[in-house]
Formats: C-alpha cells, structure tokens, sequence
C-alpha cells in the first residue's frame, strides 16, 4: 500500500486513540471535592435589587427596533401549542409511513 493509503488510516487510528484516552478514569482514589454552598441567595436583603413581578411580554421593545416588533406581531398568532405541535409530527410520521407503504404490495 502506499502513503496516500496510510495517510487516513493513521488519521483514524489517531483520532481513535485520542477518544479512549479522553474516556479513562481519572484514579481509582479520586474523591469529589466538597463545595460550600449557601443556604440563601447572598443578596436577598440588597435594596438595589428588585424581586416583584416584572412584565416581559414587550421586552423587545428596549430595541426601538420595528423590523422585530413587526415580526414578533406576525409570529404570536401563528405561533403553536406544543399539543399542536405534538399532533402535526405525529401526522408527519403517519405520512411518511403512507409514503412507505406505497413501495410494497
């Protein structure tokens, strides 16, 4: 075989051998660190920070950008449940296996 031949092989076997590398065990003494975490969120108490309710049904709109608001006005009509959704991939596959089924007798 020549070297163009060999060439892929070794890419192969190298690539391979990197991927079972990448897949050893890191030691049979290894123990997971202990990491502090916190009871609370640290800023709970901070004045700075607002916790109430906050309305994001526009929040697009800190763009000033109409090209967005336009499509975002033409997608909430057309937009799908995911029960919508659900029912039209199931109909997609009921079609492909029509499709199929065409093939055999």
């Amino acid at each position: 075989m020549n070297a163009r031949g060999k060439a892929p092989r070794r890419r192969i076997l190298l690539l391979l051998s990197m991927a079972v590398a990448g897949c050893t065990l890191i030691g049979p003494d290894f123990k997971r660190p202990s990491a502090p975490i916190a009871a609370k969120w640290s800023a709970t108490n901070d004045a700075n920070i607002d916790t109430g309710y906050a309305e994001y049904r526009r929040r697009w709109r800190v763009f000033n950008d109409a090209d967005l608001t336009r499509l975002i006005r033409l997608a909430y009509p057309n937009n799908l449940s995911l029960r919508v959704a659900g029912v039209r991939v199931l109909e997609a596959h009921a079609q492909l296996g029509i499709a199929v089924g065409e093939f055999y007798p």
